[in-house]
């Protein structure tokens, strides 16, 4: 249930992207991130790359708002999480 609502959330915020409604895609990423976080940290690689995923876009949407400390805080855990993963 947990995936498939961070799913939904994350799938959400595309289509809120396209509608340029970029403060609500941000923040069903930021909800996204808060239900992929637990399971990724138990070693989930399924879970990790979802995360990152969402971490990404989440970055990117709140650097569009001007949110920049809140940016490169999401940012440089998406590089650690980046980083930490093994590659395909």
């Amino acid at each position: 249930m947990r995936d498939e609502l961070a799913g939904s959330l994350r799938d959400l915020a595309v289509c809120l992207i396209q509608v340029n409604r970029d403060a609500e895609a941000v923040a069903a990423l930021g909800e996204s991130a808060e239900l992929y976080r637990p399971p990724a940290r138990n070693g989930s690689q399924f879970h990790r790359r979802r995360l990152a995923e969402v971490l990404n876009r989440l970055w990117r949407g709140l650097a569009i708002l001007g949110r920049e400390e809140e940016s490169a805080s999401v940012k440089a855990e998406w590089s650690a999480l980046a980083e930490a993963s093994p590659a395909p």
